[in-house]
Order: C-alpha cells, then sequence, then structure tokens
C-alpha cells in the first residue's frame, strides 16, 4: 500500500515549494477532489452487510526501512477491550452504516472523539470508507465516504489563497483538513493545510 504523494515537492526543512512533486500526475480537469481526512487509516471485511473483520495499518518502523521495507500493511485490529488503542476504531467500525456496502475489503478513515485529537469536531465514531470512492454514485446515501469536492483549485497559489477558507463538508463548524485528489479510480495526490504554514 502506498502513500499518497503530498500534490508539491518538499524542500529540505519540510516545507513545500510551488514545484509538483515528481511522484504526482501532472493535475487535471479528470482529477476529482474529496476532503481529507484526519484519522487513522482502517480496512474492513464486510460480508452481506455485516463487519467480519477489522484491520489497522501498520507503517514501517525505522529499522524496517533500513532493512528495505517501505511500504505499510495491515495488521488485525486487536480485541484487548477499553484499553487497548484499538478500542476506539471497533466503536467506530460498529458505528458505521455498512448495509449496501458490498463484500468485500474497504479501506477508510475512522475520525470521532478519541481518534488523532477528533479535529472534525464530531460526537460519535465512525469510519468513511475512502476506498469506496469510486462507486459513490451507485451507493446508497447512508453509506460514508469522503466528500467530493467542487472547483479545487491545483496551483500553489491558488491553493494558498483557497484552502484557509473551506469549511468541512462534515462538520462546518471547524476547517478542512485539506483535499485527495483521485484519478482512474486511484488517490494520486493530497495536500493538507499545515503544509502552507510551514
Amino acid at each position: 500500500m502506498d502513500k499518497i504523494s503530498t500534490l508539491f515537492e518538499r524542500s529540505r526543512n519540510g516545507s513545500i515549494t510551488e514545484n509538483y512533486s515528481e511522484n504526482v500526475l501532472r493535475p487535471s480537469l479528470e482529477w476529482l477532489a474529496t476532503e481529507k481526512l484526519n484519522g487513522v487509516n482502517v480496512r474492513l471485511t464486510v460480508r452481506s452487510g455485516n463487519l467480519v473483520r477489522l484491520e489497522v495499518r501498520k507503517n514501517p518502523s525505522a529499522k524496517q526501512k533500513e532493512e528495505g521495507i517501505v511500504h505499510s500493511w495491515y495488521r488485525d485490529a486487536s480485541t484487548e477491550g477499553a484499553r487497548d488503542s484499538d478500542y476506539w476504531l471497533w466503536i467506530a467500525a460498529r458505528n458505521t452504516p455498512l448495509v449496501g456496502v458490498p463484500d468485500g475489503e474497504w479501506a477508510g478513515e475512522a475520525v470521532g472523539p478519541k481518534i488523532q485529537g477528533n479535529s472534525l469536531d464530531l460526537e460519535n465514531h465512525v469510519i468513511y470508507l475512502f476506498s469506496l470512492i469510486p462507486w459513490r454514485e451507485t451507493l446508497a446515501s447512508s453509506i460514508l465516504i469522503p466528500p467530493v469536492l467542487d472547483r479545487v483549485p491545483v496551483t500553489y497559489e491558488e491553493l494558498e489563497e483557497w484552502l484557509p477558507y473551506q469549511a468541512s463538508k462534515i462538520n462546518g463548524k471547524v476547517q478542512a483538513e485539506g483535499v485527495v485528489w483521485w484519478f482512474y479510480d486511484e488517490p494520486v495526490a493530497k495536500i493538507k493545510m499545515k503544509d502552507f504554514s510551514g
């Protein structure tokens, strides 16, 4: 599982530059923009509208990276109980409507009060299934996917001016975290609001 590249290159100090990243295709009008969510990447296995497995994305450690392991993978979510770090992910998975979700393994972003600082200021834990974005037009409205955004700019100057004024489509009382662009059913680039504060 590859990480989504930032739309722009980074300088040595980590701040973004005005140059498009070499890892990203040149922006296209055919790209689909969605709201970027700040949560925990999980994968749900669904059968007949029921959750049968919950997994959590695992990134390689520094030592593993030195050994050449650079891609993330999913591990089974622990079921140890309320003291376990995966407890709130299970709550989110059980709160997520799955009726109408096709059978399969679907990646998503778990968000909520006890997850990643709750930047969306939500009252409940849920999972937005970003891997279902390619099928968004055929899904029931109850299925949670990250919101699609209209007329999103793709140049540095326009994004720097536009992004600070974008409220989240999930909770309009908070600022959007950023944007993820999709092309041919794959995420191809991302940008976060905090990328412009470096």
